[in-house]
């Protein structure tokens, strides 16, 4: 069988394994041949189909020729395939070829769990809600290539449902946006003929719509996902034209009248390798969808707080997002939003009810020279709770917020190499704290003599912090983790030799439950020492490519999902 054949097969074979998505991004994958086993991997993984997107990543992760992109990807394809613990690893190797803090810290938010889960209720309506979009108090959806309205009731369920744009042109409707007091519309329609989807004008004149008009024809590729900003006389969508980055990345263009201007790109700091789609701005805001930054699973909905390309950094609203997709967001109230969340089994439209925040407190922390502190622990106490804590950013600033009402917060302040710093401060402020350098020794006690005092965050587990401190020995290559029950040894890395990882995780009892288990078939799998907390149940393979490769098949034979851990 030559490789067109193969190639042909493996593209059958995601195809019929994808989840139904949203139109736009339906008839954009029917155009996609993927030539190379990543590409293979992003479309399997913008398809929906996990399971196969991580068995080919796996593939070239035997290899070593991982990019910064494909450790992302891959990591993505982790959390989506309910897999946290492998996929913090990857985001951890992604960060550092990114080299980049605020990555880092973005990644640590996707693994904090000392948020409660927000209040969710299904919106009740008769027909399936995909991609919908509001105005004037009625909220639209496709169904079956047509545009429908609904009108809300007040609890937010959806009743009487109407088609409009009957008769006025033959192509499938994607999705809407509206203006100009409901007399204009931009529309994506799609040609299922020919795979595409492009931007279409409405127009109305006492209440009938015309003909549409197609915007950008000079400029080929899909155009889809239209937002229109009316404050600032913008539309916002989403393409793939020539010089996008990944799939769909996000673009605007000014208006006048019924003229639209040649698109803009949001930059590379929105735009992703992946799709990034349904622009929505709200209050200022920037909120769109994306598969291609760091992700709880899937679509994730994220925010930006500045549209300037030069300054923007998305943030993934984490309280929101799960391991499903999130394919869709409406800003229902300022409390109160709308989103569609779908995976393999199943399509819901939900609203979602954000928090009353009672307490908040920002703040930088610096260092003597008024350097800013990235990564720095901040502990926040109050008399109603035993604590939560929050971590800086790449330029040392935090935020804490809270549904708990306090007056005043006790609050501590952790960086590796610096003297603790305790101090009060009232709610609302916002705080510029000086720590004084030294022995990083000396921060980890305290961090686990905190923790060991009073309950913290679930995400700041003694365990993994216990993981940093080891008794003194004078063979280095040996350490002795601190642990209530028995001692458990983990081996040092060698800088010169292979590794065959069969699992690892950030969790201690799980890490001695796992090398248990897995030395009943690998006797002589043993524990690695790592950095931040990571445990790796691994076999030693030797110090070149042929005993790692070697070393590596074998192990394949008993099991499956296990990879190379090469030399630094």
């Amino acid at each position: 069988m030559n490789k067109l054949h193969l190639l042909i097969l493996s593209c059958v074979a995601i195809a019929q394994n994808t989840i139904a998505q949203l139109p736009e991004l339906d008839v954009r994958h029917k155009t996609i041949f993927p030539k190379s086993t990543q590409e293979r991997a992003r479309l399997a993984y913008d398809t929906g189909d996990y399971k196969t997107a991580e068995k080919l990543l796996y593939t070239e992760l035997e290899k070593g020729n991982f990019t910064s992109s494909d450790f992302l990807l891959f990591a993505n394809i982790l959390q989506a395939n309910n897999k946290p613990a492998l996929a913090r690893e990857f985001y951890g190797e992604y960060a550092a070829f990114k080299e980049d803090g605020n990555t880092t810290y973005e990644i640590n938010r996707l693994f904090d769990t000392s948020s409660a889960p927000l209040k969710e209720y299904e919106i009740q309506s008769q027909y399936t809600i995909s991609n919908p979009t509001t105005f004037d108090a009625r909220l639209y959806a496709e169904a079956n290539g047509r545009i429908m309205a609904y009108q809300k009731l007040c609890d937010g369920n959806l009743i009487f449902r109407a088609e409009i744009f009957q008769d006025v042109q033959k192509l499938s409707f994607g999705s809407i946006a509206f203006y100009s007091n409901g007399e204009k519309a931009v529309a994506s329609l799609i040609d299922e003929k020919n795979n595409t989807s492009r931007l279409y004008l409405f127009l109305s004149k006492n209440g009938r719509w015309s003909k549409p008009k197609e915007l950008f024809t000079d400029i080929s590729g899909n155009f889809a996902f239209p937002h229109i900003d009316e404050k600032n006389k913008t539309i916002y969508f989403s393409s793939d034209k020539a010089g996008s980055i990944g799939g769909y990345d996000l673009f605007k263009s000014i208006y006048w009248d019924d003229n639209f201007e040649a698109p803009i790109s949001l930059g590379n700091k929105i735009n992703s390798a992946g799709n990034d789609i349904n622009p929505t701005v709200y209050k200022e805001m920037l909120y769109f969808i994306s598969n291609g930054h760091p992700s709880k699973g899937g679509y994730d909905i994220y925010e930006c707080k500045t549209i300037d390309s030069e300054n923007a950094q998305p943030t993934n609203l984490t309280y929101l997002n799960t391991v499903k997709n999130e394919l869709a967001f409406v800003a229902h109230s300022p409390s109160s939003l709308m989103v569609t969340r779908k995976d393999e089994n199943s399509s819901r439209f939900i609203t979602i009810h954000k928090p009353i925040i009672r307490t908040t407190l920002t703040g930088k922390i610096m260092d003597t020279l008024g350097n800013l502190i990235p990564n720095a622990f901040v502990h926040i106490e109050t008399n109603q709770s035993g604590g939560s804590y929050t971590v800086t950013n790449e330029t040392g600033e935090f935020t804490y917020t809270s549904e708990i009402r306090a007056d005043t917060l006790k609050v501590r302040v952790l960086a590796d190499g610096y003297n603790p710093r305790e101090l009060y401060s009232a709610n609302g402020a916002n705080l510029a704290v000086t720590i004084i350098k030294t022995k990083p020794i000396e921060i980890i006690r305290e961090i686990i003599k905190i923790i060991r005092e009073q309950p913290i965050s679930d995400s700041l587990s003694t365990d993994s912090l216990d993981a940093e401190i080891a008794t003194e020995n004078n063979d280095s290559s040996i350490k002795v983790e601190e642990s209530e029950d028995e001692p458990i040894m983990t081996t040092a890395p060698n800088v010169g030799l292979f590794y065959i990882i069969l699992n690892s995780t950030y969790d201690l009892d799980e890490a001695k439950e796992s090398l248990e288990n897995l030395q009943l078939l690998f006797s002589n799998a043993e524990l690695l020492d790592y950095t931040n907390g990571l445990y790796r149940i691994v076999i030693s393979a030797g110090n070149n490519e042929e005993s790692a490769l070697t070393t590596f098949n074998e192990i394949r034979q008993i099991k499956q999902d296990v990879w190379i851990l090469r030399p630094q």
